[in-house]
């Protein structure tokens, strides 16, 4: 975790800081990860901002953030937020929330690739008909250019998404076609989509978690 006096170190003086991280899983189960990663950071770039006389904020948080949200990743994300609106009136500040993003080498669309890879035949995808909405990574920051100096957007939590949704069954699909698989898909139950994200858990790399499906 980076210290205080790094985080000043690497913002420029009486000008912007972007804080654009995050983590999709963390170490054990409690939650900790999440929080130094996500509020326990915040806290630290808001001080180093006020001592680095830094003026404006861009934050990249999460779609449906909230310190009453149910999984421990929307939380922290959730009370991160929260720390900015709270923080001091000379910081002026734009909070986004993208869903999830694909891009390039992203872990979203290919991570499901490489699942369908790996299990050729049947690939029993939680919460199948679940509708994600993602977002491309160029779009998100072309949203953050616009926004550089404030404007119609200081002070303000924005929303960055695709008006349309990708079900979780075509996300799988295209995940299959890019590994020129065309995997079965089951259709599970709720109580059977948490069995499948706790067992996903303990799998190395944490291909989809009980984080996830709690979003």
């Amino acid at each position: 975790m980076c210290t205080t006096s790094a985080i000043e170190r690497a913002l420029p003086r009486k000008r912007r800081g972007d804080h654009l991280v995050g983590i999709l899983n963390e170490r054990g189960f409690g939650g900790g990860g999440f929080r130094r990663a996500h509020t326990e950071l915040t806290r630290g770039v808001l001080q180093a901002a006020r001592s680095a006389g830094v003026s404006r904020l861009l934050q990249v948080s999460a779609l449906k953030a909230a310190v009453d949200a149910p999984s421990y990743y929307l939380r922290s994300k959730g009370d991160a937020e929260h720390l900015i609106r709270e923080s001091s009136a000379a910081l002026d500040w734009t909070i986004f929330q993208p869903s999830v993003m694909f891009g390039p080498g992203d872990s979203f669309l290919n991570r499901f690739a490489g699942l369908l890879a790996a299990i050729p035949w049947v690939f029993p995808l939680a919460k199948r008909m679940r509708a994600f909405k993602p977002v491309f990574v160029d779009d998100v920051i072309e949203a953050m250019l616009r926004c550089l100096h404030g404007g119609a957007a200081s002070r303000q939590t924005l929303r960055t998404r695709r008006s349309s949704g990708l079900l979780a069954g075509a996300k799988s699909s295209l995940g299959g076609q890019a590994h020129g698989a065309a995997p079965l898909d089951h259709r599970t139950t709720r109580s059977l989509a948490r069995m499948q994200a706790l067992i996903m858990d303990f799998v190395p790399g944490r291909p989809f978690s009980s984080t996830i499906i709690a979003r």
